[in-house]
């Protein structure tokens, strides 16, 4: 399902986006990243078969939630560390598509 959004994304660099939520006040990061292999997932939480476990490899998408509240007036964005990681939560990850990064993080609330 896709979710309208009432405002657009502003590219940071290629894969890496910021988008305002609808409630004007949730600011996300959408991004590919690379899952290079040492991400496994189990049947059932299993995680002692580790013969039905299958590694997980590929370019995916993520959302992740800034740690603040948008006021009216941000100011967040002159500061040098304000793309650091350490500011940013992840919410979802292994999205195929971005657009589904975008829906998730419009559903989360925001």
């Amino acid at each position: 399902m896709i979710v309208e959004r009432k405002y657009a994304l502003v590219r940071i660099e290629p894969g890496d986006y910021l988008l305002l939520g609808n409630d004007g006040r949730t600011l996300w990061r959408i991004y590919r990243y690379l899952e290079d292999g040492s991400l496994w997932e189990y049947p059932n939480n299993n995680r002692f078969d580790h013969s039905e476990g299958r590694q997980i490899k590929g370019n995916f998408w993520a959302n992740a939630r800034y740690q603040r509240a948008v006021a009216d007036r941000f100011r967040d964005y002159d500061d040098p560390e304000f793309l650091d990681w350490d500011r940013w939560t992840t919410w979802e990850t292994l999205m195929q598509t971005r657009q589904e990064a975008i829906d998730s993080a419009l559903t989360a609330g925001g």
